[in-house]
């Protein structure tokens, strides 16, 4: 079975690591990324796809919109 590693990039202007360790549970951060714009997706730090966030219950999934 191969592993990967997989991440969303949603750039945040100017957030320090010491907002990073003050964050709480429920935090919400100001992205400042357009709601409707699609988020870059990598896959060991390779670009694969463009994605968006979508709430299905409680929980947030991702749908692929895009292959690179």
């Amino acid at each position: 079975m191969f592993t990967c590693q997989m991440s969303l990039e949603i750039p945040v202007p100017q957030f320090t690591v010491r907002d990073l360790l003050r964050l709480s549970p429920e935090d919400v951060i100001d992205t400042r990324w357009a709601q409707t714009a699609d988020v870059p997706l990598r896959i060991n730090g390779l670009l694969l796809s463009w994605a968006e966030f979508e709430l299905i219950g409680n929980k947030i999934a991702v749908r692929l919109t895009e292959l690179e």
